[in-house]
């Protein structure tokens, strides 16, 4: 796969004195799950109609398979956009729905239909060809939009946050689909989501968004390992963050002190601090482990529970400006028993697991 399949550069969107997209650059590789993810209002949406032709930049450059496609019209690039409004004609049954974009192409009846049935084959729709949308459910409307989409052969699909409409256990079901969909006809996606969980599940890539700038574009398990900075730890999944200060660096690793776990050392993940540096020592909820002797911080208990494969503990001690959220698998809690159910628990800090930020950005 190359890495300059699709690449915006210098992308940016101004309405007026509003600064919708900041100066974007972006790679995204051919045959690829990549996915804007940030909050409302972020640029995300913007990003992608302009990817998409139906807005266009008020400066950069966007490319498609080596072909500058900046003011080139939607309906001339090779893209196509599955909405988050599922957009379905409701006097059109579900094969013509489907087929609707294929009536330019003047192909004759029976290879019409054969492609029709081929994508309803693909979506697990096999015989609904005949029926009424009004017959169909959220997720049945979902998968006819996303054939409708793919069957005239784009080699860009972009999606406008095509699950939020649908319920939860819908919604993962269907990203488990559309995964394999998207393996099995191997185009480029490009998917728009503000769910963290629904961009790490899908995605090859991920670029998170806030205030028209993308903060940092990575794999998913980089993003969430690895953020660059607060504002990405924060968003993406659970992060405590813990004030430190800086008392030296040596090659690879930077010893901090922290008011409540002391003083300890942390990978330095190639970054370069300076005693003295305010820092946040950043670990997830999981990568906390149950002392089994006193050699940890003795935390108290404000509010716990459970989540089936989890138990999740918010504590708080001396020196802790903010709670700590603790994660602990279901399995391990039953096996230290009454140092879980107590209103005290002890718990050890794993510093290979925790990423330093500086205190600001």
């Amino acid at each position: 796969m190359t890495d300059d399949f699709i690449s915006l550069r210098s992308i940016r969107k101004t309405y007026g004195p509003v600064i919708a997209v900041d100066n974007v650059d972006l790679d995204i590789a051919k045959g690829s799950f990549f996915s804007l993810l940030g909050p409302s209002g972020c640029g995300k949406t913007t990003l992608l109609t302009m990817l998409g032709g139906l807005d266009r930049p008020t400066s950069g450059r966007i490319m498609i398979d080596g072909v500058d496609v900046t003011s080139v019209p939607s309906y001339r690039r090779p893209t196509n956009m599955v909405f988050q409004s599922y957009a379905i004609f409701p006097h059109l049954s579900v094969a013509d729905n489907v087929g609707y974009g294929l009536r330019r192409q003047k192909l004759a009846r029976p290879e019409w239909q054969r492609r029709v049935d081929a994508m309803l084959e693909l979506v697990h729709l096999e015989g609904y060809g005949d029926r009424s949308p009004s017959q169909l459910s959220g997720g049945q409307m979902q998968r006819i939009a996303l054939a409708r989409a793919l069957i005239v052969q784009p080699k860009v699909l972009l999606l406008d946050e095509p699950l939020s409409a649908l319920d939860k256990r819908l919604r993962q079901s269907m990203q488990i689909e559309l995964r394999a969909i998207q393996r099995e006809v191997g185009i480029t996606f490009v998917f728009v989501t503000h769910d963290q969980e629904e961009a790490l599940t899908l995605s090859d890539k991920i670029a998170v968004m806030s205030k028209g700038k993308v903060l940092q574009c990575c794999p998913p398990t980089d993003l969430y390992d690895l953020p660059v900075n607060r504002e990405v730890a924060e968003f993406v999944g659970e992060m405590n963050l813990i004030p430190g200060i800086v008392e030296a660096q040596e090659p690879g690793f930077v010893s901090i002190t922290m008011p409540c776990f002391g003083d300890l050392q942390f990978p330095s993940g190639g970054r370069r601090f300076a005693k003295g540096d305010k820092v946040l020592v950043a670990i997830r909820p999981e990568n906390f482990m149950i002392a089994k002797d006193s050699n940890g911080l003795s935390l108290k208990i404000i509010n716990r529970a459970y989540f089936g494969t989890h138990l999740h503990f918010m504590m708080t001690g001396d020196g802790l400006e903010t709670p700590l959220t603790v994660s602990v698998p279901s399995a391990v809690a039953r096996a230290h028993g009454k140092a879980v159910d107590s209103d005290q628990m002890t718990v050890q800090l794993v510093p290979e697991s925790a990423v330093i930020l500086p205190q600001m950005g």
